[in-house]
């Protein structure tokens, strides 16, 4: 078709006196394809156009013939039957919006909406609740994404709808007991994926640990230990400070050595260290006044 016998078509079909016609709101994914159908063209061509921009004419007829103004949609947009259907193949989340078609002066619009395919959904343990009675988990399910629309949660068991919303609370199941399963929607797409034992995903979800008011018997023995631990830890350290900020040294002997260490300091004649107090043996303090220096081998005493 000759372009130049299109731009006045183009022109004549544009600013005709128009009237509404009705549309349709289509979804699509995003790498997938839609079809826009004009139902019984009353007029010889059409003028299509996305968001006011004119993009293609087609003269209706086996086959129809077009014209594209604007060449990214060529590769993209098809017309099927004798003209009357635009399909848009590999869509992109940019071709959302609404899309026009003028024939015989009757204007009719599609809004287009495009969603991305939702991944398969996560599972994760939000919390879990032990008692004697037993544990409750909270599990949390998620499909988010950037483009993916509106999406819903559902949860089920044995085929049985369990829950709505993307945080179920179960309690411990038998190990007899059908699977839990979280089913995503959006617009364009639906994704499950089954837990088969809360417990066991509770276990090893050590991003998210369990809040419990109580403790189990190992978890008690673990807590007791830190407790003690820290407790000598702490003595042990204010009984350091304590000698530091008294100019005390503290060192530990075994007793019989105790004996005669402190006779042989008493023995030393440059010795200026004078004993205060013993500790309980075998840990001795002791105050210096002089700074020892490192004695050369075959020096005088």
């Amino acid at each position: 078709m000759d372009v130049f016998w299109c731009l006045p078509l183009t022109l004549l079909l544009l600013h005709q006196a128009t009237c509404t016609g009705n549309g349709a709101e289509v979804t699509g994914a995003v790498g997938r394809s839609v079809t826009f159908h004009l139902q019984s063209p009353a007029g010889k061509a059409a003028a299509w156009s996305f968001q006011n921009d004119v993009i293609a004419t087609v003269k209706f007829g086996n086959p129809p013939e077009v014209t594209f103004f604007d060449e990214k949609y060529k590769q993209r947009l098809t017309f099927l039957k004798d003209g009357s259907e635009l399909t848009i193949s590999q869509l992109r989340m940019d071709d959302a919006g609404t899309y026009t078609v003028k024939d015989s002066g009757v204007k009719t619009t599609f809004t287009l909406q495009v969603y991305r395919e939702l991944a398969v959904p996560t599972v994760t343990c939000a919390a879990r609740n032990c008692s004697a009675d037993g544990c409750r988990y909270t599990l949390h399910c998620t499909a988010a994404g950037s483009g993916s629309g509106n999406i819903s949660y559902g949860w089920s068991m044995g085929g049985w709808q369990w829950s709505e919303g993307p945080i179920v609370l179960v309690e411990e199941s038998p190990p007899d007991e059908s699977p839990l399963t979280c089913t995503a929607r959006n617009p364009v797409s639906s994704r499950n994926t089954t837990v088969i034992s809360p417990a066991a995903l509770c276990a090893e979800n050590t991003t998210h640990p369990p809040t419990t008011g109580t403790y189990s018997s190992g978890q008690a023995g673990i807590v007791a230990a830190l407790v003690i631990g820290a407790s000598v830890l702490l003595a042990v350290v204010i009984f350091v400070i304590c000698c530091k900020s008294k100019g005390w040294v503290i060192f530990r002997l075994p007793a019989a050595e105790a004996a005669n260490t402190e006779a042989s300091e008493r023995g030393r004649s440059r010795a200026t260290s004078r004993w205060l107090k013993p500790c309980s043996p075998p840990v001795f303090c002791w105050k210096t006044s002089c700074q020892l220096t490192k004695k050369e081998p075959g020096a005088q005493p």
